[in-house]
């Protein structure tokens, strides 16, 4: 029989196919899994292959913007939203299939003694012979094989709620996306900044050692000379030695700001990231807090994610409450029946039916729902009252800080003009000398500590400013941030 053949194949096929337990030690295997999907790896502590994918190589000089696209489409935290959009929009499809009718293809194999299977199932075989002793009828064996199709008339909203729930979880994603938008773009811009700050360090510490080694030559020739004191070498040393141990913690500072700013990006924390070092700035800032919390009401992902939250638990509740309600469902079934699958077009069968199902009484659990849902909806609303004390306060600290740091900026410019003047004249009484060695190497370091003091200032200022874009939701859409992104020189122009 063709049709038998077939169906043996079928089932050979489930058996010893693909998703058979047979070949689920190699297909559920961890790296076989991750082996699929290469886009979502980079080797971690090894040079990149050249089979590695290009993302997984940093070989270019990054500019803001470049990083800052680099970052949205590499780092697992923006790869996590996009995947989380796109279940969203599966279940989203999925919710609106109990609008359409389900439709089965089925075959069955039936054999037993049961009188009640026996009468039932020649009858549909059109093979009942007359006078069967249903005592004992004997076995029966039956292949049955049809379509049978339902589709809903009625459930008391369920799937029309339950298609708005995934809708406002797709929203929901949808702003989760922007946000993890947001706090990426500001966490690379941070580390952005903290490299710069790092490199600028290191140069302060370099010009430190510099100075201090230039110095020390002078005084071993004074020493030898028999015009210097033994103590003025040994200060030097022990200067030389703090400002090399200060340039080895700059160093090291601007390797770790640096895997910091590659772990950001995607990558793993050993591939060396060179950024491009032109100033720039975040335009389109508002100038102070109040229009900042406008800006903040219209753009921040989570006030749009929590309105959300609101109407899905709701509508979470209206479902609750539907299921004092009865459901009614259309049901119809095609099929042929015969002992050996010999089927014949000439006995086959079908029906078509109503079923109204009212569920009366459940043990008190639909009033337990319902006050569950009840309690999800309070819950979210206190949730919604946080966000937004929580987002005024974000908005009111980041403009705080940029207050502070633009004080800071102002105290440490003036800082650095009396460290050097004062510095400028320590270093002729020194070489005069109406000044100890001790009193001009306290000048250096006050000179260097206001320098330091100086570019930590304008570094927080420059973050402070980027927290700003942060908690106003300025960086939560990628052309937003790229537009926003202006270089000193057309700032200027």
């Amino acid at each position: 029989m063709t049709f038998r053949r077939l169906s043996s194949f079928f089932i050979l096929f489930f058996l010893c196919g693909p998703f058979s337990a047979a070949s689920g030690s190699e297909r559920y295997d961890y790296n076989a899994i991750r082996s699929e999907y290469p886009s979502y790896y980079c080797p971690v502590s090894s040079a990149p292959s050249a089979q590695d994918k290009a993302f997984c190589i940093l070989d270019k000089t990054l500019t803001l913007k470049l990083a800052l696209e680099m970052a949205l489409k590499n780092n697992p935290d923006s790869q996590v939203a996009e995947a989380r959009i796109r279940q969203s929009e599966a279940m989203l499809k999925k919710a609106c299939a109990p609008f359409m009718p389900m439709v089965n293809v089925y075959t069955e194999y039936t054999r037993g003694d049961f009188p009640s299977g026996f009468l039932f199932k020649t009858i549909d075989q059109r093979l009942f012979v007359n006078g069967t002793n249903f005592n004992d009828p004997g076995i029966i064996e039956n292949f049955e094989t049809g379509i049978s199709a339902q589709i809903s008339l009625f459930d008391g909203g369920r799937h029309i709620l339950g298609k708005n729930m995934a809708k406002e979880d797709l929203a929901l994603n949808t702003q989760e996306r922007l946000a993890v938008r947001n706090s990426v773009a500001a966490q690379l811009i941070n580390a952005w900044y903290d490299t710069l700050s790092a490199s600028e360090y290191v140069k302060i510490a370099e010009e430190s050692v510099t100075t201090v080694k230039s110095q020390l030559d002078i005084m071993t020739v004074r020493f030898k000379g028999g015009s210097a004191l033994k103590s003025d070498i040994l200060s030097l040393n022990v200067r030389l030695a703090q400002a090399e141990e200060d340039l080895l913690k700059s160093r090291n500072r601007h390797k770790l700001a640096g895997a910091a700013l590659a772990t950001i990006l995607g990558f793993p924390p050993d591939r060396d990231v060179s950024i491009d070092p032109a100033p720039f700035t975040l335009a389109g800032i508002p100038e102070n807090y109040e229009r900042g919390m406008e800006q903040a009401m219209i753009r921040r992902p989570e006030l749009a994610k929590i309105k959300s939250m609101v109407r899905k638990t709701r509508m979470a509740m209206d479902m609750a409450k539907s299921a004092y309600l009865p459901t009614a469902g259309l049901m119809g079934k095609y099929y042929v029946d015969d002992p050996s699958m010999d089927y014949d077009t000439d006995r086959d069968n079908w029906a078509v039916g109503v079923m109204v199902n009212w569920n009366i009484f459940s043990g008190f659990s639909d009033q337990a729902g319902t006050a569950a849902a009840d309690a999800g909806l309070r819950e979210v609303l206190s949730s919604d009252r946080k966000a937004l004390l929580n987002i005024s306060f974000d908005v009111k600290n980041a403009y705080l800080r940029k207050d502070e740091s633009l004080a800071r900026m102002d105290v440490s410019r003036r800082s650095i003009l009396m460290a050097e003047e004062n510095l400028a004249l320590v270093k002729k009484q020194y070489e005069g000398g109406s000044a100890t060695i001790t009193r001009y190497l306290e000048s250096e370091l006050d000179r260097n500590s206001a320098k330091i003091r100086a570019t930590s200032a304008f570094y927080d200022h420059e973050k402070a400013v980027a927290d700003i874009a942060r908690a106003i939701g300025l960086l939560s859409d990628p052309e937003q941030i790229v537009s926003h992104v202006v270089t000193e020189e057309k700032k200027e122009n």
